[in-house]
């Protein structure tokens, strides 16, 4: 698993409680009911680590 990837992942573990990103290929495990502030809560973070990431390789 990249760095990236890994960052991906605990946002979507903390947010969004989905335990993998994995496709499973079972319905009751690849899709969930989410709340859209836990959608918005987890865009921003991401949005937060790209800009901290970018700002990193600026450097």
């Amino acid at each position: 698993m990249t760095p990236q990837e890994k960052v991906i992942e605990d946002i979507a573990k903390r947010h969004l409680l989905v335990d993998t990103l994995a496709t499973r290929n079972n319905d009751s495990q690849d899709f969930y009911e989410v709340a859209i502030w836990c959608i918005k809560a987890a865009l921003e973070e991401a949005f937060e680590a790209g800009k901290n990431a970018a700002a990193i390789d600026a450097t």
